[in-house]
């Protein structure tokens, strides 16, 4: 049954986990080892027991080992060490130890087995993405070095901006924190960020979870201006650093560990902290299966240890949390945005070449538009029919002088004419902020013009009075005496499972690039929720309302969702399936692409179940899986808690 109130208390699962300490053995002392094998997908058994060689008698829970299974020789990870076998029979030596030291520890894989069950999936699947791709180069330069910071001297230069007394002595306390800042606006997020892990690192090890490796590098710049040890794992490095500094993260006593969302995974004592940071981005959401999000499973871990949520705008999933007293928020003082224009009541944009003009003088003006690309749609400028590919797909020009493209197909259209008048001339329908750039251009010929989106991102201003065009999520970081959202009223409106969290999110986190007395112009009504918020500086209140929204509707955090995808006649029969068991289940429109074999189309399921059947429906995915494996069928490829259903 779905929960009777949006406000009824749902605690995150707890996890148990014997803490153990490991030492060496001798091999008379436990010769047999039970080793989680990497198996095919959700096999009968993933655990299974081998017994010690003289030469590998060393092993210990977490190492790496290689193993006989069937014919061939797989990988696995020693789970535990005992004298006698639990089962009689006969038991097979293993081939190798791989590793040089334990990559995992006991905690790290039951949280690996926990998981597993509940995005049904192998324990595998988890242990692949807690820890890099294995190094002994990169294992042997870990043993060498000591995996601790030194913090015992203050830093040398003290942090350009204060937290509030309440909020420092709360983050000084020994007590387990579960926690939620919204960072405020007009007010640098990345120093607040990093004097908040800095505050919690006095304490024990700091795990600070970032989005992608421009919030990363930013973190690691401010920490290095003030002379402050850190540990960087991202996936540009190379792979035996990258294992490196894995392993010495793992084992770090105090200190602060920069990560992406993998860092979600890393051992935590009882005295560490988690700080994920802006949970809403997508690039916290892991898109191949088993596709877990870092804001999850941080919740799952803050039964056991400090968890903190740093926010320019919460997701829903955390606002639930907060409303259930779950997790404690703190606010920071709001702070009205001074000088705010909005579309009027009937929809008219006020003029903004003289407002640009105006900021020009006192600094960098940045102009967010909602589209990457030249030109995103055009239609015939003659009969104005809507440029359209033979597949039914519209048609964009990728670059001034290039061909047109169709977005869907993806074929090209050499000197492309309009197939009603045969016209060759076109009018523009949607530009993208390549050709937003070249305009503005035009209008300030004496004025720099910087573009930023996707693949050509600049990452910072390096020099001042400025006009940066940029996508949202692609603007330079900096300070701008204005900032102009456009077509911000169709970004708020799109249909998609997290786009008002995203757009918001991007809102918010402009607001704190701006000068206090900077200018700010959204593209939508003033007197709308969003538009009232925006004034108000509270994208906290905005997610509640969209909370209340989503229970109406059986959505997230109410409701978990999983996509399936398979042949059409199975999906079928899997959703009548669910349907006796009292699951709700819609087919999503099918795929292009056909199934060789049989001639069925391949197509998604759309499921929905509340939270708290959570186990009751992964135990059933993950027997009709198991089935499909003995019946020598693939198994359906599942997507739990998605970013995006499209």
């Amino acid at each position: 049954m779905a929960d009777a109130s949006p406000l009824k208390p749902v605690k995150p699962l707890r996890l148990r986990a014997e803490k153990t300490t490991v030492k060496r053995l001798l091999i008379a002392d436990r010769p047999f080892i039970d080793v989680i094998v990497n198996v095919p997908f959700l096999g009968a058994q993933e655990i299974y027991t081998y017994s010690l060689t003289d030469d590998e008698s060393d092993c210990e829970i977490g190492d790496l080992v290689s193993v006989p299974f069937g014919n061939q020789l797989v990988e696995g990870v020693v789970f535990s060490r005992y004298e006698q076998l639990q089962n009689s029979g006969k038991i097979k030596q293993i081939h190798s130890r791989i590793s040089l030291e334990p990559v995992f520890t006991l905690e790290q894989i039951v949280l690996a087995q926990i998981l597993a069950k509940r995005y049904s999936t192998d324990t595998w699947s988890f242990l692949s993405s807690t820890a890099p791709e294995y190094s002994k180069t990169g294992a042997a330069a870990a043993s060498r070095v000591a995996h601790s910071l030194d913090l015992s001297t203050e830093p040398e230069s003290k942090s350009v901006i204060a937290l509030p007394q309440a909020l420092k002595r709360r983050l000084a306390s020994d007590a387990r924190l579960r926690d939620l800042i919204v960072l405020p606006s007009l007010q640098d997020g990345y120093e607040i960020i990093v004097e908040v892990a800095i505050s919690r690192a006095k304490a024990g090890k700091v795990v600070l979870v970032l989005a992608d490796t421009k919030d990363l590098n930013r973190c690691a710049e401010i920490l290095e201006s003030r002379n402050f040890e850190f540990i960087t794992i991202s996936s540009l490095q190379r792979k035996s650093e990258r294992f490196c500094n894995y392993t010495k993260a793992n084992s770090l006593n105090q200190g602060i560990v920069l990560a992406l969302r993998s860092g979600v995974f890393l051992d935590l004592k009882s005295r560490d902290t988690l700080i994920i940071v802006n949970e809403v981005e997508s690039h916290h959401y892991e898109r191949r299966s088993p596709t877990w999000n870092s804001r999850d499973i941080a919740l799952m871990r803050s039964a056991e240890h400090s968890v903190i949520f740093l926010s320019h705008s919460p997701s829903v999933e955390i606002v639930r949390q907060v409303e259930s007293k779950w997790i404690t928020q703190y606010i920071y003082p709001h702070e009205k945005l001074k000088r705010t224009k909005f579309l009027s009541a009937s929809g008219e944009e006020p003029s903004l070449f003289p407002l640009i003009e105006r900021a020009l003088r006192d600094g960098n003006v940045l102009i967010s538009v909602g589209r990457a690309g030249y030109i995103n749609c055009f239609s015939c400028n003659k009969c104005r029919s809507e440029a359209l590919c033979s597949c039914g797909g519209r048609l964009s020009l990728p670059a001034k002088k290039g061909s047109a493209l169709c977005n869907l197909c993806g074929s090209t259209h050499l000197n492309w004419r309009c197939v009603h008048c045969d016209s060759p001339e076109f009018r523009i329908i949607a530009r993208g902020a390549e050709r937003s750039a070249a305009e503005f251009g035009r209008a300030f010929p004496k004025v720099q013009v910087i573009h930023s989106s996707g693949a050509d991102q600049v990452h910072r201003l390096t020099q001042d009075r400025v006009l940066v065009v940029a996508t949202l999520g692609s603007e330079p970081l900096g300070r701008y005496s204005a900032i102009l959202i456009l077509d911000a009223e169709s970004a708020y409106s799109q249909v998609s499972l997290r786009s008002q969290e995203e757009v918001r999110l991007q809102w918010f986190k402009l607001f704190s690039l701006l000068e206090s007395d900077g200018y700010l112009y959204l593209a939508l009504r003033g007197e709308s929720a969003v538009g009232q918020g925006v004034i108000r500086s509270d994208p906290y209140d905005l997610a509640l309302r969209e909370m209340t929204e989503r229970f109406e509707a059986k959505l997230p955090p109410y409701f978990r969702l999983l996509v399936v995808e398979g042949i059409f006649s199975e999906l079928d029969a899997l959703r009548s399936l669910l349907e006796d068991r009292g699951f709700t289940s819609f087919l999503l429109a099918p795929r292009v692409d056909q199934h060789r074999k049989t001639g069925d189309t391949t197509s998604r399921l759309l499921v929905k179940f509340p939270v708290d059947r959570g186990d009751e429906f992964a135990e059933l995915i993950s027997a009709t899986q198991r089935i499909r494996t003995t019946r020598k069928k693939s198994p359906f490829a599942i997507k739990f808690d998605p970013y995006s259903i499209d």
